[in-house]
């Protein structure tokens, strides 16, 4: 479950950190359509990039 971004605007590229719980085994990220390379920082926090795709 999210429960926060942050930053909670930004351009494609921009790292954002999704935080909430039951991250572990996460296997993808997307923002609308568009797919994001991430990191699973903890059950509680991911790391992730929006490509040039994401609006």
């Amino acid at each position: 479950m999210i429960t926060s971004l942050t930053p909670t605007s930004g351009t494609a590229g921009t790292s954002v950190i999704i935080s909430g719980s039951g991250f572990t085994g996460a296997s993808s990220v997307h923002f609308g359509t568009a797919s994001a390379t991430f990191t699973v920082l903890s059950d509680g926090q991911i790391q992730a990039t929006p490509t040039p795709s994401c609006r």
